[in-house]
């Protein structure tokens, strides 16, 4: 994205005469230009162009322009779309700073019952907060942040669900969102999203599920753990020659511990304080997920299914979303085309040289089946000193490229051939039971390569008969180390370097 004032960008001498410019290597990109930008924002005409560096793909996307009055420095805020996931980037910090610039705002209309922030960092290992003010911007006053709302968990990602129930309440109007960089020295990159509902939702009642097709709930909030059965609970049919059955819980409200159980032929039910089931998935957060096999025990079998969410986030109302899908027919098993590995066991790998940026993914990629871990960290080591390989990590089905760029839930994607990845209950993308699949990509050209990939349990040891949670913030340690000088705008104005080479 490049904007030049009074004249349109153009090349000369092979580079692009701008004054202003984002690039990275995605499609993505911000500019926000303020009085003390350089050069500082003037009235007139600005031209905005664009530069397409992915040969042979025909590219759709948007652009908005906000142009937004000096009333006051805290309006300066990028415009958000309900729905609408933006990208920002934050320049290395010395120390924990409230980023300024970019911050964000979107308008919330009458008749909102709900506002959801979601923050996800693609940056591993790195502490970004999240915070929420209505009318004005949150600012840093006396060594604290002045703020509505907040979320400050010990992570990169951060969510707020802002209700008229809150404290303070949701109400109509402009709320400004800033992030909390707590890492220093760490570029960060990710992105953030405001989901906004404006009805009520949908009475719960019993459901009967479609294969492959998620179905929503919204589970009241009570006082004590309640188990969801019955009239509350879901029903699916398993036909005779079905090989699996995958039950997928996905909460969408923050800081939820839901459990998920299952039970063939009759409904799921309660003796005392025991859950009568035949299968269970019970973690520390809202999202579960329970593969039911011909060698499961008891093993899969034609039928009827009942599905039983068990509620023990206690006052809190909770909705989500839930899927099972049967697969039918004789089908090859995912270890038939790709490589197996295992916890604390490193594997070897070699990849031969290639032209261009490379993902060896499919049949190619790692399958790693996780169950009672609680951290885990991904290690990829790689032999030639000058190499650039990176790691992707992706639940359920393995990395894929779509429009030129890696979907994944996680990645690691330095200048080297050496990366890391932790992954660790959090309230988007939580470890959780089931199968992940870990992709390599080369970036470097005409280079073979080799190395070790290691995937390390780092669970802590839980007390007997305590069920592991997920770790907070101690309520001694206060961040109140804020600079007195917020981060200025100049501090995310760094040109990065862009790689020769695109996905």
């Amino acid at each position: 994205l490049y904007v030049r004032a009074g004249e349109a960008p153009r090349v000369s001498a092979g580079s692009i005469q701008a004054d202003y410019s984002s690039e990275s290597d995605s499609g993505e990109e911000t500019l926000v230009i303020t009085p003390s930008s350089n050069p500082p924002l003037r009235a007139g005409t600005y031209f905005v162009a664009l530069a397409l560096f992915t040969p042979n793909v025909r590219v759709t996307g948007t652009i908005l322009a906000t142009v937004s009055s000096t009333t006051g420095s805290n309006t300066v805020a990028q415009p958000l779309l309900p729905g609408a996931a933006q990208v920002f980037r934050l320049a290395a910090v010395n120390g924990p700073s409230l980023i300024l610039d970019p911050s964000f705002r979107i308008a919330v209309p009458q008749g909102t019952s709900r506002m959801r922030v979601q923050v996800r960092t693609r940056t591993p290992n790195v502490d970004v907060d999240l915070f929420a003010r209505f009318s004005q911007a949150p600012v840093v006053t006396n060594g604290s942040i002045v703020a509505d709302h907040r979320s400050v968990g010990d992570t990169g990602e951060e969510s707020l669900d802002i209700t008229p129930q809150s404290n303070p309440p949701l109400r109509a109007g402009t709320y400004f969102f800033s992030l909390g960089l707590f890492t220093s020295n760490i570029a960060t990159e990710g992105e953030i999203i405001v989901f906004l509902d404006t009805a009520p939702p949908p009475p719960q009642s019993a459901v009967t599920l479609t294969s492959g097709v998620p179905a929503r709930f919204t589970l009241p909030a009570t006082a004590n753990a309640t188990l969801h059965a019955g009239n509350s609970g879901f029903r699916i049919q398993v036909p005779a020659g079905a090989i699996s059955l995958t039950v997928r819980l996905n909460t969408a409200t923050p800081n939820a511990d839901v459990d998920l159980y299952v039970r063939r032929g009759a409904d799921v039910a309660l003796n005392g304080d025991e859950v009568v089931a035949d299968y269970y998935s019970e973690g520390a957060t809202g999202n579960e997920v329970l593969v039911i096999t011909r060698t499961s025990e008891p093993p899969l079998d034609a039928g009827v299914y009942f599905i039983a969410l068990g509620n023990f986030a206690r006052n809190l109302q909770v909705s989500g979303s839930i899927t099972a899908t049967v697969e039918r027919g004789a089908t090859s098993p995912p270890t038939a085309t790709t490589r197996t590995i295992s916890l604390n066991n490193p594997v070897q790998w070699s990849i031969d040289a290639v032209a261009g940026p490379t993902l060896f993914a499919g049949s190619n990629a790692f399958r790693l089946d996780v169950t009672n871990v609680s951290k885990m960290e991904v290690v990829l080591n790689t032999d030639q000193e000058n190499a650039d390989v990176d790691v992707y990590i992706r639940y359920g089905t393995p990395p894929v490229i779509q429009n030129g760029n890696v979907v994944a839930d996680f990645r690691a994607a330095t200048a080297s051939g050496n990366e890391r990845v932790t992954i660790q209950p959090g309230p988007n993308s939580p470890l959780r039971t089931g199968t992940y699949y870990i992709a390599l990509a080369v970036f470097s050209p005409n280079i073979s390569t080799s190395g070790t990939l290691a995937v390390l349990d780092q669970s802590a040891p839980a007390a007997a008969g305590e069920k592991r949670g997920r770790m907070r913030k101690s309520s001694v340690f206060e961040k109140t180390a804020w600079p007195a000088d917020p981060v200025d705008a100049d501090g995310n104005q760094r040109i990065k370097e862009k790689r020769a080479w695109t996905e």
